[in-house]
């Protein structure tokens, strides 16, 4: 696996399965906040709907909400 999963997941199949509040090809990205995932084993990849769906998700696990959206979850 990448980078041993970033210290914050496990490797299965040579894919990174991330911990609780992880994301990424290699669980690099911090999850924000009401960011729900699920791991799609056929894929291998994290299927997440981030900050509500009404945002993106930066850098620092803080959410951008789009305009008409506010909130620390963009609600």
């Amino acid at each position: 696996c990448p980078p041993a999963c970033s210290a914050h997941g496990v490797c299965e199949w040579g894919y990174c399965v991330c911990d609780v509040g992880f994301l990424g090809v290699t669980c690099e990205q911090q999850q924000c906040p009401n960011s729900r995932c699920v791991y799609d084993y056929r894929n291998h990849v994290n299927d997440c709907l981030l900050c509500s769906g009404n945002g993106v998700c930066n850098a620092n696990a803080t959410c951008i909400c789009d305009v008409g959206w506010k909130g620390e979850d963009c609600r």
